[in-house]
């Protein structure tokens, strides 16, 4: 018979307070863990979308029912905002023009939209990170129809604010690990995010080209990357934790074990272990209340063995019913290797589920994959498109 229980969800950690639900935290009053005082803004738009991108960052920055804005909520100071107006097919012609800004918002028209025969959101994104300028896209739809919005409005003032170089919340319980890598390849990059947790969190990337698809060839070169990271912002830690996306295959393993045995006897930790986080072909999961069949309950895990356990990251009470996305998608966390065996598999697999509750751009539904993994992903596939930020912004969450 299969063993298993719920883990408990992580307390989130705020300005001056704690509580289970970003949205809650912000409505006491608590404020963002860490960040910026003040934002300067600024508005790509046509021209006849100005009144409507008007009314949306007014309440943005000021708040509406149910949502404080970035000046209450948030504390953070934003000047007067400047407007671009051009074509959304002309945007690069005013891309030059943007200067003294921390995030530019961008209008960008819906798949749908009337006209639509090139999505302006690549090549805008590319412009800017070469100016080394974040961006935020913000389609017609929502700049029309949304603008007031509480939900809406939340979403992407923490979208935002993150851009800018703030944490909305850490986690107020303590990790296994002190330090923690993700590691996943997209195309021909393979990119490492790094997380320290040292009463607050320090966040950092970096990517190497990799020649393969699925097997990272480069993971020695990556991993010292990474590990240069943590050594030169924390010292010595305790324990290193690598999440890598999918199955690791034995040449991966091998350069592992050697980068990471090395780490050890130079002083950068004292203990480490390799983590796969599997996403495909994962069984799926229900759970019975009386006669009716629903999604199982967030944290919710099964031991499969010793080193090996199925965790469900999302469900109830977020997506409680079975609608037509289907039932929701566990992942399987495993143990593939380890300075020391004798480490909890229950606190390994338990970190995975907390570390998708850190997920900084939405308030309201959690992420199935952990920020490790989920971020190096999402920084892969904006690298493959060719997007890609000066260094500065590497302990920045411009992708977002």
């Amino acid at each position: 018979m299969v063993r298993g229980g719920v883990f408990s969800r992580p307390v989130l950690r705020f300005g001056s307070g704690t509580s289970i639900f970003p949205y809650e935290g912000f409505k006491l009053g608590f404020g963002p863990f860490s960040g910026p005082d003040a934002v300067r803004l600024c508005f790509i738009c046509p021209r006849g979308m100005y009144s409507y991108s008007r009314v949306l960052m007014d309440n943005l920055i000021y708040g509406v029912r149910g949502f404080g804005g970035l000046t209450g909520w948030f504390g953070c100071r934003v000047g007067d905002v400047e407007y671009f107006f051009e074509s959304y097919d002309r945007y690069a012609d005013v891309i030059d023009s943007i200067e003294d800004v921390d995030v530019a918002i961008v209008a960008v028209p819906d798949e749908n939209y009337p006209g639509f025969e090139e999505d302006p959101y690549v090549p805008v994104k590319q412009n800017l990170a070469l100016r080394g300028i974040p961006s935020q896209m913000v389609t017609y739809s929502t700049i029309r129809r949304l603008a007031g919005k509480s939900y809406v409005l939340f979403n992407l003032a923490l979208s935002i604010y993150c851009k800018a170089g703030g944490i909305p919340w850490v986690l107020g319980d303590r990790l296994l690990g002190d330090a923690y890598i993700g590691l996943d390849t997209v195309g021909n990059n393979v990119v490492v995010t790094v997380f320290v947790f040292d009463g607050g969190i320090f966040f950092d990337w970096r990517f190497e080209f990799n020649p393969g698809v699925e097997v990272i060839y480069s993971i020695r070169n990556v991993l010292t990357l990474a590990l240069d990271v943590i050594h030169r912002h924390a010292g010595r830690v305790n324990l290193i934790v690598v999440h890598r996306d999918g199955s690791t295959f034995d040449v991966e393993l091998e350069a592992v074990r050697d980068v990471m045995d090395s780490a050890v006897d130079e002083g950068v930790a004292s203990n480490w272990v390799f983590v796969e986080v599997k996403k495909r072909a994962v069984p799926r999961v229900t759970r019975r209340v009386g006669r009716r069949v629903t999604n199982p309950e967030k944290g919710t895990f099964y031991v499969l063995d010793k080193y090996r356990y199925l965790v469900v990251t999302s469900g109830f009470p977020e997506h409680p019913y079975i609608d037509v996305s289907g039932l929701v998608r566990p992942v399987v966390v495993e143990l593939a290797e380890a300075s020391n065996w004798e480490v909890s598999m229950y606190d390994i697999a338990r970190d995975v589920y907390w570390l998708s509750e850190l997920h900084w751009a939405s308030a309201f539904a959690s992420t199935r994959l952990p920020i490790t993994t989920l971020y190096a992903h999402r920084i892969c596939s904006f690298l493959r498109l060719g997007v890609s930020p000066s260094e500065e912004y590497y302990s920045r969450l411009w992708f977002l």
